[in-house]
């Protein structure tokens, strides 16, 4: 499996990030191992920035668990942040987004 531009950009992210990256993901240093970096996800497919591609099984520890870009997720996340993102206030009714 060809990992070049995964290792370009955890070598770049080491500058910014301490371990290169933000998640339980720092333990692969100690196997010897270039942590993955996504380009896409589409249901549960992982496509690697270097085209390698990987069944998700973790969905992102169940938080997708209608899996990567799910239609009908993506365009309810799409109709929340157009119609109220976060203000760091209440806010009175019902969001646009559930109505249906």
């Amino acid at each position: 499996m060809e990992r070049i531009k995964a290792e370009e950009a955890w070598q770049e992210a080491l500058h910014y990030i301490p371990g290169g990256v933000n998640s339980p993901v720092r333990s692969l240093g100690a196997a010897g191992e270039t942590p993955l970096f996504i380009q896409k996800a589409s249901g549960v497919e992982l496509t690697d920035t270097d085209g390698n591609r990987f069944i998700d099984f973790c969905l992102s520890w169940g938080v997708f668990i209608a899996g990567h870009a799910h239609p009908q997720v993506t365009a309810a996340a799409i109709r929340a942040v157009e119609s109220r993102s976060s203000y760091g206030i209440p806010l009175p009714g019902r969001p646009t987004w559930l109505n249906r």
